[in-house]
């Protein structure tokens, strides 16, 4: 598999194909890793990670596409005998995979991930298009909104994995897990916050858990409207964090099944129509998420969850039985059916 991004760098897409590399190995099947060295003093010789092998390019050869062609007409030995070659998301697809892959007689896979930036520039739009016509083994789309929002067709589609975790005892908080950044909803999450307070008598404390731009000046709003917001930067292991909320505020698919495998309600923001349609696209697999498209109406839903039990009760325990049907064996098995299909 090619992934720009692998372990020890945090996020849904490390975590996702490191866990179906060993999801794979369990299984009796060699798999390796060809990826970035996101900081200059990791090694780029082979590496042993449980069972996966791990390949990094040389530090900032993955931001110029010429040097990451180069690497990889350099080490073809360790792709050019491979079954499968599995690229995650388009910029590995496009410029690291497909110019030698288009005489070949092997097949190209592509996972497609998330969205590059909200609105999505017509660029990047077509960009996908041609990863999806160069991808002729098929492909696997994490979310039905790349259908809707990229006009490409998916010949899989998943939300993510998940374990099942014992549920925890909960604090009186709700949890924040992703990017700061605007076009995440974090901004309108905290006025959220704050109107509870103000409108419904409800005094509700937020943990923050991630980085970006905006992390200094929604500090700053927090503090200016006197509320009890904790920012804890990038964890190794925020699922800790999520496993002892009251609610989780939606940010990506993978901390919403996160959340929901441990019973907790999810409560999304749509800051445009494409965060619509992405939190949509747990709603049509049968997800309990509640989406809101203004701040107090999340401030309600909150009120809402928080002041019914029963209501809380059973939005976990249909969440938990949601979370069920994501499991990294169901994943797994999503990706051995189309490459299966694929090559007979």
């Amino acid at each position: 598999m090619v992934s720009s991004r692998y372990p020890p760098t945090v996020g849904g897409v490390e975590k996702h194909v490191s866990r179906l590399a060993h999801e794979l190995v369990k299984r009796g099947h060699h798999v390796r890793i060809i990826t970035s060295s996101h900081e200059p003093n990791l090694s780029r010789t082979e590496e042993s990670d449980a069972g996966v092998e791990v390949f990094r390019m040389p530090y900032g050869w993955d931001r110029a596409p010429f040097l990451g062609l180069l690497w990889m007409l350099h080490h073809g030995d360790l792709w050019r005998d491979r079954d499968v070659i599995h690229a995650h998301d388009v910029y590995p697809a496009l410029f690291w995979c497909a110019p030698f892959m288009m005489g070949a007689r092997k097949r190209l896979f592509v996972t497609f991930h998330g969205y590059e930036r909200d609105p999505i520039p017509l660029p990047f739009i077509f960009l996908r298009r041609v990863a999806r016509k160069l991808a002729k083994g098929g492909n696997i789309c994490v979310g039905r909104f790349i259908e809707t929002c990229y006009g490409i067709a998916c010949d899989r589609v998943v939300l993510g994995a998940t374990d099942l975790p014992q549920r925890t005892e909960r604090q009186e908080m709700a949890v924040y897990v992703g990017r700061i950044e605007s076009d995440t909803g974090i901004e309108q999450y905290i006025h959220a916050i704050h109107t509870l307070r103000e409108k419904h008598g409800i005094s509700l404390a937020l943990k923050v858990v991630g980085n970006g731009s905006q992390r200094s000046r929604m500090a700053a709003l927090a503090h200016e409207l006197k509320l009890d917001v904790e920012f804890l930067g990038e964890l190794e292991d925020p699922w800790s964090v999520i496993g002892s909320a009251k609610i989780c505020l939606a940010v990506g698919f993978l901390s919403i099944l996160e959340a929901m495998a441990r019973g907790i309600p999810v409560v999304g923001y749509a800051t445009s129509p494409l965060r619509l349609a992405y939190l949509k696209s747990v709603r049509e697999e049968g997800g309990p998420i509640s989406i809101q498209t203004t701040s107090e109406g999340v401030a309600r839903e909150l009120a809402r969850i928080l002041t019914d039990t029963r209501l809380e009760e059973s939005v976990s325990v249909r969440s938990r039985e949601f979370a069920k049907r994501w499991t990294w064996d169901s994943m797994t098995q999503a990706y051995l059916r189309l490459w299966s299909k694929s090559l007979g």
